[in-house]
Parts: structure tokens; sequence; C-alpha cells
């Protein structure tokens, strides 16, 4: 059997203590030697269950304080319960040596499972469920170390147990590293891998859990180019060039693929991605086919900056900005006024929650779903040159998510925009809420407007958002944010609601719905394009629904009419992508899917579409 536990040497190197007794546990045979002890594989007899016992080092508790140490990380340790971490069950004592006791894993190491190329869907479990693991230990403020291809073990059924949890975190021996001190100086003090180690660590810098990103980041531009990128014939050669050297570009590996290795390896944590949760999410995002979803403060330019006013809109645009502007409604602050009650963060990675529709009816929880999806949209055209992510509500519905802590933990969200609508009569009371994970407010408003100003609901949310997290909009931009495609408010409205029927397109109910709606929409407004490319994906949604063949001829029609509107945005040109997609014309769906980014770089149901 593959050694489990460790980069372990051969077992004859280590002391056979075959049929000792340490606690409660027997030894039946050696699993080999490590840098920090001997492994040993034991029955307990009580539990009647294989453990794996570490013997630890004399080096490793060789006073008080390293006894102590050890002790409380293993304590820990023992409180991590996740599928993806190997169990510490327990420390016991024998003749003055601490014995770890830790969940014996079958299977075999990454290490050694590397010895052959990965498959695409291998590597993304692999990597998807590491993360989950590290994101589990640091959320309890509990850093590994050690993490490297040999401390990862898979089981025959796939799964993923990280090994050494609470063992391998390092210890200093003096302050930071200075100028005197040579590599070979470092090393002496480091009891982590050099060449898995994160540079802040070997220079004896304050490390967090980013350094165990680095560290994973290694191990998956291993996963990806077979090789790694800074492995020299020695210790201290391998060590100066992870701390100096910048690793070769990975070849043959999609380039958002490849972006999120080059964020994890560099040398500067604050580089990094700041959370396990925010590598996760854009690990999820590129095995969709997406791209990468979270913006670190001070990136580059993504891009040309798209043209989002089509030709022959300028005095439609104008026109609506002179209705907004007269447009009467009641306002009412919350106590805190338009103050912020929490401090923003520099990088802002914001969750739409879905819509809370539970209590009302369909149509009006179906306004409210188009309404928050129609928002988010118009926010993620603001991302481009911003440090601005913005995950969509259907992203969060899709995985159950509805709350700030959980888009938190399984998006990397630091920033929630929860939407809410309240009927009134013959007015509409809505509110919104920008908060951090905890539930703090960022800044909170209500508006009451008349129920048929479906324009007004949306507008003042778009803009009191955008005020929240206080980004300066061009012309351009303040003209798009205020862009609905019609001059006929309950056109908008019916449009709304038919979008928000789509949120939950498995329904054949609700995809009926919706294409009541955008005809609706359209008997009030024959030219309104976005209704007539909703009016299409509803029709196709239908299709791929029942496989009723007339459905795809109605849904091609209403797409090309959405294009030949020309004023539906990138929308008409994304609902043909999918129908050409869907019928078989490749070629055809590839640019569509183009077209559709050439107007609206950061579309993400495009960038989907044009990966699949």
């Amino acid at each position: 059997m593959p050694d489990p536990h460790g980069d372990l040497k051969p077992p004859n190197e280590a002391e056979d203590l075959t049929g000792l007794t340490v606690g409660r546990f027997v030894v039946r045979r050696v699993l080999g030697v490590g840098g920090m002890g001997q492994v040993y594989g034991a029955e307990d007899p009580t539990l009647k269950r294989f453990v794996a016992l570490k013997r630890m080092a004399p080096r490793e508790q060789a006073t008080a304080a390293d006894r102590e140490r050890l002790l409380r990380e293993a304590q820990r340790a023992s409180a991590l319960n996740h599928p993806n971490i190997a169990a510490m069950y327990d420390v016991v004592e024998h003749n003055g040596e601490l014995w770890l006791v830790m969940e014996y894993v079958e299977g075999e190491t990454l290490g050694q499972r590397l010895k052959q190329p990965l498959a695409r869907e291998e590597f993304f479990s692999i990597a998807t469920q590491c993360c989950e693991a590290l994101q589990a230990a640091h959320e309890r403020q509990i850093i590994h170390g050690d993490i490297k291809p040999e401390n990862i073990m898979l089981t025959p059924g796939g799964r993923v147990k990280i090994l050494d949890f609470g063992v391998a975190r390092r210890h200093w021996q003096g302050d930071a590293c200075d100028a005197a001190q040579t590599m070979d100086d470092v090393l002496v003090t480091t009891s982590g891998t050099p060449a898995y180690t994160a540079p802040e660590v070997l220079l004896q810098r304050p490390d967090d859990g980013r350094s165990d990103l680095f560290s994973l980041g290694l191990v998956m531009y291993e996963m990806l180019g077979g090789d790694h990128p800074f492995q020299s014939d020695s210790l201290a050669t391998t060590a100066a060039k992870v701390v100096h050297e910048q690793p070769k570009a990975l070849t043959n590996v999609p380039a958002p693929l490849a972006q999120i290795v080059t964020r994890l390896l560099a040398k500067n944590p604050d580089e990094r991605y700041p959370t396990a949760a925010a590598l996760l999410a854009d690990l999820r995002s590129v095995e969709r086919g997406g791209q990468v979803q979270v913006v670190r403060a001070g990136d580059g330019k993504r891009g040309s900056r798209r043209t989002l006013l089509l030709a022959g809109l300028g005095l439609v645009l104008l026109a609506l900005v002179t209705v907004f502007a007269v447009r009467p409604l009641v306002r009412r602050r919350v106590p805190a006024g338009t103050k912020p009650q929490a401090e923003l963060p520099a990088t802002k990675i914001l969750a739409v929650l879905p819509f809370p529709a539970a209590g009302s009816d369909a149509k009006f929880a179906a306004l409210g779903q188009g309404l928050v999806d129609s928002v988010a949209r118009k926010l993620e055209n603001l991302t481009e040159d911003r440090p601005l992510e913005v995950i969509s509500a259907k992203s969060l519905q899709d995985k159950a998510v509805s709350t700030p802590q959980e888009a938190a933990r399984q998006f990397g969200a630091n920033l929630a925009l929860k939407i809410q609508l309240e009927p009134a009569g013959d007015l509409t009371r809505v509110s919104y809420s920008v908060l951090t994970p905890t539930g703090q407010a960022v800044q909170q408003d209500s508006v009451t407007v008349p129920a048929t100003d479906a324009f007004a609901v949306e507008q003042n949310v778009a803009e009191g958002v955008v005020q929240a997290l206080r980004l300066q909009l061009k012309p351009d931009e303040q003209l798009a944010l205020k862009y609905q495609g019609t001059d006929h408010p309950d056109a908008y409205k019916y449009y709304l609601q038919a979008r928000g029927y789509l949120m939950d397109y498995s329904k054949e109910e609700n995809v009926e719905n919706s294409t009541l709606m955008a005809r609706e929409a359209l008997k009030l407004d024959p030219t309104f394009g976005m209704a007539k490319a909703v009016l299409g994906e509803s029709y196709w949604r239908r299709y791929s629904n029942t496989k009723q063949a007339s459905f795809i001829g109605q849904a091609e029609e209403e797409c090309k009419s959405a294009v030949s509107a020309g004023n539906s945005g990138s929308a008409g040109h994304v609902c043909l992508g999918w129908v050409n997609d869907g019928t078989g014309h490749t070629k055809e769906a590839i640019a569509e899917f183009q077209l559709a980014l050439g107007l609206e770089p950061t579309n993400e149901d495009a960038a989907i579409g044009l990966a699949m």
C-alpha cells in the first residue's frame, strides 16, 4: 500500500515498534519516517478501527514550550471536522514522548498520482476540495504550514484528505530574517518544506492563510504543468528561487486558470487571493467555463472600454434622463442617513442576494426577481477597470445562498446587496441594504413610488447602490445606468416580470409565464428589443424543457428581431448564440457570443456560452 502520511522515507528507516502499546493503541506496522517524526499504523482495540500514530521527533518536543505548543496546535486541529481534512483524534504520552493519534487514510498521495497526467475533471475536483479544506481551517484561524503533494491524500473514491493539520505548523526561532542571515540560516529554523513554502515564511515574516494559498498555488502549478517551478538541486537554491524568481508561464492551460495560479504565486501576500473562499469562487467559475470573478485592487485594465450606447439611442437616453429628473417620489432614509455605517473594502466583491419571494404572490415575486437580476446586470457593467466584482443573484440562487454570511463563505463576497419590495395599495415601497458578511449595514435606503412606475423602482435602487459603493461614473455610464430600452413604464414592468420568471427556468410554468409577460410588454411597445430577447429566451427554454421543435423557430425569430431592433444591447446576440449552439450551428453561435462580448465585455452569459 502506498505510504499515506506525508513525505516519508521508506519504512525500513524507521524504528520497528510492532506490538508496542501506546496508550490503548497497539502498533501493527511502520508506515514511514518524515522530518517531523515517525508514523505507524496502529489498532484501536476499543473502537475497533485502524489509526495513524505519529511519534514526534525529539526536536519538536525538546522543551516545555515545544510540548505546550504541540498540544495547543493539536487541540485546535482536533476541532476541525471536515470531509477533506484527516481528523486529529487524540494526543497520548508514552515514556515521556508525545504521540499524535490521527485518522488513517487509505489511498495514494497526490505526489504519487502526479506521476501520470491529470484529466481536467480530476484537476478541478482535487483543487476545489483542497480549497474547501483550507477554507474550513482558516475560518478557525488554523494554518496548515506545509501544503504539498505528499500531504494531500486521494482516496479510492476520489476524495481529498489533507494530512497533518495542526502538526506541520511552523514555529520561529528569533525575529524576522535580516540581511546578515543566509538562506541556509533561514532553513534551519523553518519546519515546512522549502520547495512549497511561501516567501514571507522563508524570510520569517508574519504569515497567515495566504501563505497556505501560495503553497496550494505551487501544487496547482505542478498539477497543470507537470513540474515544480522552483525545484533545484539544493534546498537553499530552491528557497532562493521561491523568494526571488518568477515561475515560467504555464503553457497549454486556459488563460483564466493560468491567471488564478499566477495570482496565487505572487511574492507579496497582498497580491494573492485574500481567502480560500475567494479562490474557490474563481475555480468554480472557470470550471463552469466562465471567467475569473474576484478582482484585486490595483489590477491592470481588463480590456478596452466598451461602448454601451448603440447608434441612434442618444436622443432616447436624453429624453429618459429628462423624464427621470421630474418623476415624483417619496424617499425615507433609515436613521443612519447616507453616512456609511461600516467601512468599505478596497476591493469590493458584491453578492446580489436573491429576492426573498416567500409570502409574495407569483407575479409580485417575479417582479422582485426581475428587478434584482436587472440591477445586478447593470452593476456588472461597471466592473470593468474597477476593483469591483458582482456575483449575480442567479449564481447565488443555484447554490441555495441567501445570506451575506453564506455568500462570504461560498463565493468570497465581502459585501452583499439585499433588495426588498413591499406593495402598499397604489404605491410600492422599495428598499435596499448594502451589508458586510456579518450583516452590518454600509448603507440602507428606502423609497416609495407609484406602483405603476417600474422606472423609478429600478433607478433609485441602482443609483443608491452606486452611491453606497462610492463609484464615480462617467457620463456614458450614468446614461447606461438609467437606460431601460423603452419609454413605457408598464412595458418595463412586464419585462422585469418576464426576466424574473426565467430565474428558475427549470419549471415549465415559470417559462410559460415569462412568455406571457414578454408578450404583454411588446403589446405596449412593439419596438422594445430587450423584451424581444427575453421572449426569444423563453421560447428557447420551453424547447429545452419540452423538446417541442416548434419552439426553436419561434426562439430564433424573436432573437433575430431583438438584434434588428437595435436597442437590445448584448441580449439579442446572447439569445441567438444559445439557439445556434443548441441546434448545432457552432460557428454562428461563437460569432454571436463574440458580438455580445464586444458590446458588453462583462456579460457572463456570453462568456460562458463562448467557453462551452
